[in-house]
């Protein structure tokens, strides 16, 4: 589930957030910031590492990496696989 606060500063997003939510991930939309920027930041706060490429302006390609035990559980769920080296 996305839900999206904005107001304005000291308006009482935050307070809301921790007041109505157990445990929300965070992620600061600020101006200049893409799409991916998001996905990265929210990712990285459940232990998963994505690293991207952009192959054009309107594509990229990336590798996921679970870096904790919360991580590697997303990662199953959602079927992707582990490559061992």
């Amino acid at each position: 589930m996305l839900i999206a606060l904005r107001g304005a500063s000291k308006c009482g997003k935050s307070w809301l957030r921790r007041k109505i939510l157990k445990n929300p991930i965070a992620v600061q939309c600020r101006l200049g910031k893409r799409v991916i920027d998001l996905y990265t930041d929210a990712l990285s706060q459940v232990g998963i590492d994505f690293q991207t490429e952009s192959t054009s302006s309107k594509q990229f390609k990336g590798t996921l990496k679970a870096t904790g035990d919360l991580g590697f559980k997303l990662l199953a769920k959602v079927g992707l696989e582990q490559k061992s080296n």
